[in-house]
């Protein structure tokens, strides 16, 4: 029972810690509730991509290593149909933090619309690689993926 009882209190302390890492946002979102990400995702959540992106440029004007700014601006582009921008913002985001897993996905899915899986598919593999778990993330894109393989996209 001696040697249970360590044993039981290191596996409920790893669970735990890897729990906390799977539910963690993504590199910093949540740091930022307050504020500037309250305000673009206020934009995002309206559909007013136009004012998201303005309020972004002030962000990445302030902080030009914020990875979050740079994908929530790719984010913003690709939802105006702005792809070859999106793509260069997620490409900055992704040169700050290569395992950015917003960025990654966000990536992805415009790989998607861009009718290219392959790429997609690579997007894929490196949130599976950047998450220590699996994370949200990665089940979004697989699902823009397959809908994307049945001609639903």
């Amino acid at each position: 029972m001696k040697k249970l009882i360590p044993t039981l209190i290191l596996s409920v302390a790893v669970s735990g810690w890897a729990a906390s890492l799977n539910a963690a946002p993504p590199s910093g979102y949540g740091q930022a509730k307050s504020g500037w990400m309250r305000d673009v995702n206020r934009y995002i959540s309206a559909e007013r991509y136009e004012q998201a992106v303005l309020e972004l440029k002030r962000v990445i004007r302030k902080d030009p290593g914020n990875a979050d700014a740079y994908s929530l601006m790719g984010y913003s582009h690709r939802k105006l149909k702005n792809y070859g921008e999106a793509e260069q913002y997620y490409a900055q985001a992704l040169r700050i933090d290569a395992e950015h897993v917003s960025a990654l996905e966000y990536l992805g899915e415009l790989y998607v619309e861009t009718n290219r899986l392959p790429e997609a598919r690579e997007m894929l593999e490196r949130i599976d690689e950047a998450c220590f778990f699996h994370c949200e993330e990665y089940d979004e894109l697989k699902a823009h993926i397959e809908s994307a393989g049945s001609g639903m996209i």
